[in-house]
């Protein structure tokens, strides 16, 4: 059956003089065995599409359970900006070593969208470590060991959380808490954002991602500033959560303001209401 899918090649064995059998991650049939025949000459039309990385969309003769054939391949992405750099290259085959493995264990096709999302937004530039932690958080929901970073995971309590407990499985509040071990409000917080974000909306993440400390130090940079203007009767009606609303979602957006011309405007103009789902679980 001639069928068109779009993946990547996660893996390539050579077989005879000319030719490969290529292991293609796709969203419709998850790891499938290819072969790829004369691909090794130089004049071959599958040369390209047939060298692990190679994110394409593939014409191929699929035979479920057995081995299909490459007819033709189109790149759809040749990821020049992680191909350039070694460490980049280094985070592509981890992440691609760890998806294979944990798809052996789930063939949810959310795995696939959540590979090739992160791998897309590194070869844009954002920050690969960062990708690759928010991607190890995702993926622990796919082996049957999800964490539970929404309420304490003994009480399903939402209120006075004073810690996170890997062997628990998510959040402890004081009320459960015995003698785990404590860990800052700021990597709680952290981890939140991380397991909720959807890969595929990031825009930017800058280096203030992988720390709150430069949150917080915006927060009272700008703070500075906001006494300034109620000083001089600018700020009436503004209040501290909505500030450190504005702050984090600037900040976490990649797009700081240098100054914060009217937070009585800014006040009124946002809509608390319809705060996103990851900035409301921050501010809580």
């Amino acid at each position: 059956m001639l069928t068109t899918v779009k993946g990547i090649v996660v893996s390539e064995t050579p077989f005879k003089e000319s030719s490969k059998i290529l292991n293609i991650y796709t969203k419709e049939f998850g790891i499938i065995g290819v072969m790829s025949k004369g691909c090794k000459n130089m004049k071959s039309p599958l040369r390209v599409v047939s060298q692990r990385f190679s994110y394409a969309e593939f014409i191929l003769y699929y035979n479920e359970n057995k081995m299909s054939t490459l007819k033709e391949g189109t790149i759809i992405n040749n990821f020049n900006n992680i191909k350039s750099d070694l460490l980049l290259i280094s985070y592509f085959t981890y992440i691609t070593d760890l998806v294979t493995q944990v798809v052996k264990q789930n063939e949810s096709k959310d795995i696939y969208d959540l590979y090739i999302n992160t791998i897309l937004k590194i070869n844009d530039g954002l920050n690969p470590k960062v990708m690759t932690n928010i991607l190890e958080i995702k993926l622990l929901d796919y082996l049957g060991c999800p964490i539970n970073l929404k309420s304490c995971c003994k009480c399903g309590g939402i209120k006075n959380i004073v810690t996170i407990d890997p062997d628990e499985g998510g959040y402890i509040c004081a009320d459960c808490y015995t003698n785990e071990i404590i860990y800052d409000s700021k990597v709680q917080k952290m981890l939140s954002m991380y397991y909720m974000i959807d890969i595929s909306s990031i825009s930017e993440l800058l280096e203030e991602l992988q720390s709150t400390f430069n949150i917080e130090t915006t927060k009272s940079e700008t703070a500075f500033q906001i006494s300034q203007l109620i000083s001089e009767g600018k700020a009436e009606g503004f209040n501290e959560e909505l500030f450190n609303y504005i702050i984090d979602k600037i900040v976490v957006g990649g797009k700081r303001s240098d100054f914060v011309d009217d937070p009585k405007s800014l006040h009124f103009s946002l809509n608390i209401d319809n705060l996103d789902t990851e900035m409301r679980t921050i501010l809580q």
